[in-house]
């Protein structure tokens, strides 16, 4: 009889022992699917906060290139208002080193002299001959060489542009 209780009691001692096993076993998984549901959680409240900070940097860039472009585009119009009329105008200085390039049929403002430097000026590039145009190309070229400056604050001002170009209804940009 005495080892009936011996097997009995090292029974029950062996399923209290597999029941707290188990209870910790379950609590250990729970712990860890509660701290895998707070990484997880942090993770995304990083991700979220990082894309509206990327937003933000985005919704200002986008500001500031329109008020740039918009400037641009009424600095453009003010010159061919002002231009319209007039027969024969100042051109920019650039205008003398415009050059046409016979075998491709082009001209081009690539080669320049002092004064001006390339970080003055922008390429300017067109198909046909530069020379005898209407009156209305070279109102156009004047005002593409005018806006000059603003293209060079608006390259330094928004450094994560690639370029900055017009492109001109006369077939030059």
């Amino acid at each position: 009889m005495e080892k009936d209780q011996v097997s009995r009691f090292h029974s029950r001692q062996a399923l209290l022992m597999l029941a707290v096993l188990s209870v910790l076993i379950i609590g250990f998984f729970i712990m860890l699917a509660r701290q895998y549901n707070l990484v997880q959680k942090h993770e995304k409240d990083f991700l979220t906060r990082h894309l509206h900070e990327e937003i933000a940097h985005l919704d200002d860039l986008l500001a500031r290139v329109t008020s740039r472009v918009d400037e641009m585009r009424t600095v453009a119009e003010a010159d061919l208002l002002q231009t319209r009329w007039i027969k024969a105008f100042n051109q920019p200085l650039e205008f003398k080193d415009l050059k046409d390039d016979a075998t491709a049929g082009r001209y081009n403002l690539d080669a320049f002299r002092p004064p001006i430097t390339r970080e003055m000026i922008g390429n300017l590039t067109g198909q046909g001959s530069i020379q005898n145009r209407s009156d209305d190309f070279y109102r156009e070229i004047h005002m593409a060489l005018a806006l000059n400056p603003l293209f060079r604050s608006v390259a330094q001002s928004i450094k994560d542009s690639a370029w900055v170009y017009i492109t001109s209804k006369r077939d030059f940009n």
